[in-house]
């Protein structure tokens, strides 16, 4: 995918930078990969074809997100509330 652009990455970077971008960070897979750099932009495009659900959702959540409120609640099928 980088070529000759290509960086090795530890799995518990790694790990870290995919678990909290789920979450909607953006700030760690920047200190991992460095911001708007090739590695970055690819980890984002592995990210959207390898957790195509996860990822899906997540950008459902967030553009649902109203900053105008003090806080944002809905509740889910089962009676959950969020």
């Amino acid at each position: 995918l980088l070529g000759n652009d290509a960086i090795t990455i530890e799995r518990k970077d790694a790990k870290q930078a995919i678990m909290t971008s789920l979450y909607g960070s953006k700030a760690k897979p920047k200190e991992i990969f460095g911001d708007k750099s090739p590695a970055y932009n690819a980890f984002y495009e592995v990210l959207e074809d390898k957790c195509k659900g996860a990822y899906r959702l997540l950008n459902v959540l967030i553009s649902a997100w109203d900053n105008k409120k003090d806080f944002n609640h809905w509740v889910l099928p089962d009676g959950f509330n969020a």
